[in-house]
């Protein structure tokens, strides 16, 4: 019996295993198939998804603390930026509460951003009837839906007010910590009108809300300030190396910032020929201290910490103090001994 002859007989006498073997691999390649089919295409709808909320942005600059309006322009007039960026926009990017004034409906974490003309021209739109006046607000189609609100209707809009000091803390002030702004909804905008805007990655339908920038920086009392940039070239050059441009943008930032972008304040003590490096945090990052010492030591200065804090109270006996404030440093850099500090050993301490 020749090979060919017991392979016929075989395939003939196992016909049903063998069909049901064939019928099994072609189920598992139209289910592997399909499967690799929906990730590509549920692929290819969240980039789509994505970069219609990113509109016209290739970069964004954020930050905890406000900084200056005016360092977009700067960034741009300085021509440090190169081909990474030719466009930047201000704006203030925050979360908060809005509420139908009418129904009470309430809707919590929204993204509010306070923009201007500038911001609509950067996403190539016409920013008439899309720029919010002083009192008014136009919000993404998702969030009317889902507060029921339309044109000429009233909301309310809870944001948080800016603090440098972090409310935890106990230097931070816990009296006084949003702004309610009453707004006229004065447009509901589509995807296409930039309606689903978002710089963040998010699922669902983005809810914003689009106020004007000077009303948002009169009421958080911040004028000229803003915690965004936007960055993009308009398509007017191709960004091909990201690397690159995210280097070349944090280069141009470190030669355009200015101290007080960085919540950092250097004053000088009169009549005693000190400089004070302070912060408006409360307390200089580990990254400002060695900068801070960096530049003293080039300029032959002696450096001396000193941490400032704040005590619930102080105690000797029956005696009590509240709410002080507590200065610590090192003891030596003063030359202070044993006995001038009346046997307390020298060395990092606290008076």
């Amino acid at each position: 019996m020749t090979f060919g002859t017991l392979l016929r007989r075989s395939l003939t006498h196992y016909w049903r295993t063998n069909l049901a073997v064939i019928a099994g691999v072609g189920v598992a390649v139209s289910v592997l198939a399909g499967a690799l089919l929906v990730g590509t295409s549920v692929r290819g709808s969240l980039r789509d998804l994505a970069l219609l909320r990113l509109g016209q942005v290739d970069h964004v600059v954020t930050s905890g603390l406000f900084f200056r309006e005016a360092l977009a322009d700067e960034l741009l007039a300085s021509g440090a930026l190169g081909e990474a960026a030719t466009v930047a926009v201000p704006l203030i990017a925050v979360e908060g509460f809005a509420t139908h004034q009418e129904s009470r409906t309430r809707a919590g974490g929204i993204q509010v951003y306070a923009v201007d003309e500038r911001f609509w021209a950067f996403h190539g739109l016409d920013a008439e009837g899309r720029v919010p006046e002083a009192g008014g607000v136009a919000v993404s189609s998702g969030l009317a839906r889902e507060l029921g609100v339309a044109v000429d209707d009233i909301l309310l809009l809870r944001v948080q007010k800016p603090s440098s000091i972090p409310v935890s803390s106990l230097h931070g002030r816990r009296d006084d910590l949003g702004r309610t702004l009453r707004q006229r909804v004065e447009a509901v905008l589509s995807s296409d009108e930039l309606g689903e805007f978002s710089f963040r990655p998010q699922q669902g339908l983005s809810r914003a809300v689009f106020v004007q920038l000077g009303r948002m920086q009169r009421e958080l009392d911040i004028g000229g300030q803003a915690n965004t940039l936007l960055l993009g070239t308009n398509g007017a050059a191709e960004v091909t190396d990201t690397a690159a441009a995210v280097a070349t943008i944090e280069t141009a930032l470190r030669s355009e910032t200015l101290l007080e972008d960085l919540g950092v304040r250097v004053r000088a003590l009169e009549g005693r020929g000190q400089l004070v490096v302070e912060s408006a945090a409360g307390l200089l990052s580990d990254d400002t201290v060695v900068a801070a010492r960096a530049a003293a030591a080039e300029a032959g200065l002696a450096d001396q910490p000193i941490l400032t804090y704040l005590a619930n109270q102080i105690r000797l006996g029956d005696r009590v103090t509240p709410y002080s404030l507590v200065t610590a440093f090192d003891l030596e850099t003063l030359g202070l001994d044993d006995a001038a500090l009346g046997g307390v050993p020298t060395g990092p301490q606290s008076c």
